[in-house]
């Protein structure tokens, strides 16, 4: 079979033929080096996170929190929540001048990337503590 034909007929198959290689390679490169687990999101859990308090006066009177520890409960991907410390889900509770007892609204505050999916109990009663 002579070399001529071999190349240069079914011209169209053969651009077609090249071009969808080229486009396979493009996504197996694209591919390569991304981290599988980095879109998966997983659940993890904090048991017993202290509840602290956030004052915005210099007052220095003490309070009593109940409960004192609350559990927070947090979404995000993978990768992030491996490397998520204890210290890093800070729950607290603010107080509020002219009513520093009684209920209040839990807060808790988590890294950029993580969601807090849910805690217990959503709040706190203060108290103040009598110093005699």
């Amino acid at each position: 079979m002579p070399l001529r034909p071999l190349i240069f007929d079914h011209g169209w198959l053969k651009l077609f033929s090249l071009v969808l290689a080229a486009l396979i390679w493009f996504a197996v490169h694209a591919s390569v080096g991304v981290d599988p687990t980095s879109g998966r999101k997983m659940t993890r859990e904090f048991l017993q996170r202290p509840v602290l308090l956030l004052s915005e006066s210099g007052a220095h009177q003490a309070f009593m929190v109940e409960p004192a520890y609350i559990n927070v409960f947090v979404q995000g991907p993978v990768n992030l929540l491996n490397e998520l410390k204890e210290q890093d889900v800070q729950v607290f509770v603010r107080l509020v001048e002219g009513r520093p007892a009684g209920a209040a609204p839990v807060r808790v505050h988590v890294p950029a990337g993580v969601n807090v999916s849910h805690f217990d109990p959503l709040t706190v009663t203060i108290r103040t503590v009598d110093s005699h």
